[in-house]
C-alpha cells in the first residue's frame, strides 16, 4: 500500500470520527439536562393508603383558609385571649363556640351576634378599619379575642 493511500484512509477515518462526534453532540434531544421523554408509569395506591393532591395539579381546589375559633369554657376564652391579625382589605373570619349564652361584640366594627349556650356564632367581614379591637362577651364583660388590623 502506498503512503498516499494510507494517508487518505487515515484522513477519511479521522473525518468520519469528526462527523460522528458532531452528530452525537449536535443532534436534537441530546441535551444532558433533559430527562427521559417517557413519563413514569402511574401506580395505584396500596389498599388502605391515603392520597394527597398536589396544589399544582390541575383542578385541585385550594385549601380554604382556616377560621380562627375561640372556645368559651365557663364564660372565659379557653387558652386565653385569642390574638387575630389581618391586613387591612383582607376578610376577617372568626368563630366563637361557647358553653354560655351571651352576645359577642366586635368593638370598633360594632358587630354583635348572640350565641346560645352550647352554640356557635360566626363572623365574616372586610377589614376596613385598621387598629386593635376587642372581641368580648358583652354581658359578661369578658374579652375573648384581640383583633389587630394592620394598614
Amino acid at each position: 500500500m502506498s503512503q498516499s493511500r494510507t494517508q487518505r484512509l487515515l484522513l477519511l477515518a479521522a473525518a468520519l470520527v469528526v462527523v460522528v462526534a458532531a452528530f452525537v453532540v449536535l443532534r436534537p434531544g441530546s441535551d444532558d439536562r433533559s430527562a427521559s421523554t417517557t413519563a413514569p408509569a402511574a401506580t395505584a395506591p396500596a389498599a388502605g393508603a391515603t392520597t394527597t393532591t398536589d396544589a399544582a395539579t390541575p383542578n385541585a381546589k385550594p385549601k380554604a383558609p382556616s377560621i380562627p375559633t375561640v372556645r368559651v369554657v365557663d364564660g372565659k376564652p379557653a387558652g386565653g385571649v385569642k390574638k387575630i391579625a389581618v391586613q387591612k382589605g383582607e376578610r376577617i373570619r372568626l368563630r366563637v363556640v361557647s358553653d354560655v349564652a351571651d352576645e359577642i361584640h366586635v368593638h370598633g366594627y360594632d358587630l354583635k351576634k348572640d350565641v346560645a349556650a352550647g352554640g356557635t356564632a360566626s363572623f365574616s367581614f372586610p377589614a376596613s378599619i385598621d387598629g386593635r379591637f376587642e372581641v368580648e362577651l358583652e354581658h359578661a364583660g369578658q374579652q375573648i379575642a384581640s383583633l389587630e388590623v394592620n394598614p
